[in-house]
């Protein structure tokens, strides 16, 4: 599947319907034979916010490309990530550039569809990069990444919800082992639930007896705040000058949200690496400082680790 084909379809396009994007994603898969399981499309669009591609409104069935911004890279010896709109002739304006220009292929996980490449500037000082930038119709975002993370929201809960219906369709319980599990109508204990509305997935929360609206993610991390569970995790990089830099491991059940994700996608411009045997995503070139604002901002209690 030509990943760079789709989003240069969306930079062109601007915004639309998620379901409609699905449906492209799906058709241009099929196209290239590959497989893929059935929230593949949904999928794709959560590593495209991730990095800073798109912004996405699930509640409102659409989506909306970002524009194009050049970051640096945190601790990177002067590097840099594009990220947003890639209109057609991008590329070429950043090649015929005097920077460094580098395309890096996706690594590819088993059953999702590939991510488009991430393309790396390297350059001498910042005056150079914002000039590039600017000379290739882009945005100078400094660094994005410890921007964003000064910036994190603190955990809280969505707007008042009524409780769920008695009807409720495959009405779903958050379980101290990280995992849904079906519960009876009309529940009346504290936590994270789940169930189908409009065939959508909706998540809502119970606390002291009353109910919110919320994400996945800030209900996950909700019930691991009140459990006092941490799933964050953090190594320091090996190396001389690189004990400030290291690797954010995330428990797989527990996904960050998506300004989170994108704080710590943003500091190497990759997608985390799933670890099958740790069942954990890993973010690198993490600074110290970055994932233990991410921490905080989660009621985490970060544990450094050899």
């Amino acid at each position: 599947m030509d990943a760079e084909l789709m989003l240069r379809w969306m930079s062109e396009t601007g915004a639309g319907s998620i379901r409609d994007l699905g449906d492209k994603l799906r058709w241009l898969a099929r196209t290239s034979d590959l497989s893929f399981h059935s929230f593949a499309g949904e999928q794709w669009l959560r590593d495209a916010s991730m990095l800073a591609h798109a912004e996405v409104r699930w509640d409102a069935d659409r989506w909306a490309i970002a524009p194009t911004v050049i970051t640096r890279l945190p601790a990177a010896d002067g590097s840099a990530v594009v990220v947003g709109a890639r209109p057609a002739s991008l590329r070429e304006r950043l090649e015929d550039s005097n920077v460094s220009f580098l395309a890096f292929a996706a690594e590819r996980v088993a059953d999702h569809l590939p991510s488009p490449e991430t393309w790396i500037i390297q350059f001498d000082d910042v005056a150079t990069l914002q000039k590039i930038a600017e000379e290739a119709g882009a945005v100078y975002g400094g660094c994005a990444a410890v921007r964003l993370s000064n910036r994190l929201p603190a955990l809280a809960l969505g707007s008042p919800a009524a409780p769920p219906s008695a009807v409720a369709a495959d009405l779903d319980q958050l379980q101290p082992n990280g995992q849904f599990s079906s519960v009876e109508p009309n529940p009346t204990r504290d936590g994270l639930y789940r169930m189908r509305v409009n065939n959508r997935r909706v998540h809502l929360y119970r606390r002291d007896g009353d109910w919110y609206h919320c994400d996945r993610s800030t209900g996950i991390y909700s019930y691991l705040a009140r459990r006092g569970t941490s799933v964050l995790r953090w190594r320091r990089d090996k190396g001389r000058g690189r004990e400030t830099t290291g690797t954010l491991f995330v428990d797989r059940r527990a996904p960050l949200p998506v300004l989170h994700a994108r704080a710590a996608t943003l500091c190497s411009g990759f997608t985390p690496r799933l670890n099958q045997a740790a069942q954990t995503f890993s973010y690198g070139n993490v600074p110290r400082t970055v994932a233990g604002q991410i921490a905080a901002s989660l009621s985490q209690n970060l544990e450094e680790v050899r």
